[in-house]
């Protein structure tokens, strides 16, 4: 889920500051091990027939050196710390962030061919329904059923429901693997979210209406 880009701001738009800490929780440590996971079967399906052992503790040394891995490894260590960039290098750092989804979203669409879209428009079709509308009912339904309360419950079916991240194609490219395929579905769910996520908070505040009343 594009659950940084995405929805951390919706969220925050949506309760203010008192639900960004879960939701910022939730994309550093839930999403980000799960990538970690992915990134290692990857490295793992590009095992050369090495010993098993040696092939595993290489796979999880090129996993945990793996940039976004990396990165998300040294900024949660440095964010715990008492220390603190300079302005100037915190203004550049978010000029350069605020860059990253726009040129993403263009490296998906340039790499996007007709061809391809017909081969695996089926495949695109069904990972986007699951992506944007089986995932989100599969959080509701979980959440309903141990009694998850109804704000946390709201955050997590948004973070859910949000679009497929393009940070899927940055791998995709890097391991050769369906790139085309994710391609097209990081396209099809940023393009579709903007109707289903309308859907999906009216589905919400219709479950939980004290959950959407200060706003």
């Amino acid at each position: 889920s594009n659950a940084a880009i995405v929805g951390l701001p919706l969220l925050h738009s949506l309760f203010g500051h008192k639900i960004v800490a879960f939701a910022a929780i939730t994309n550093v440590v839930v999403l980000n091990l799960l990538f970690l996971v992915q990134v290692f079967m990857l490295e793992s399906g590009q095992a050369n027939g090495a010993d098993d052992k040696k092939s595993t503790l290489q796979h999880l040394k090129n996993t945990l050196l793996n940039p976004i891995i990396l990165s998300v490894i040294l900024a949660t260590a440095f964010a715990i710390t008492p220390f603190s960039l300079p302005k100037i290098v915190v203004t550049y750092m978010e000029l350069l962030g605020a860059a990253l989804t726009p040129c993403a979203l263009f490296a998906v669409g340039m790499s996007i061919k007709l061809d391809d879209l017909k081969k695996s428009g089926a495949a695109m079709v069904f990972a986007t329904c699951v992506k944007l509308l089986i995932l989100p009912i599969l959080v509701l339904v979980a959440a309903r059923m141990i009694g998850v309360d109804a704000l946390l419950t709201t955050v997590a079916v948004i973070i859910a429901a949000v679009p497929t991240a393009t940070r899927e194609f940055i791998l995709a490219r890097q391991y050769h693997v369906s790139e085309e395929l994710v391609a097209g579905v990081i396209s099809m769910t940023t393009a579709l979210s903007v109707v289903t996520l309308i859907v999906w908070l009216l589905l919400l505040a219709h479950l939980y209406p004290g959950t959407f009343s200060f706003h």
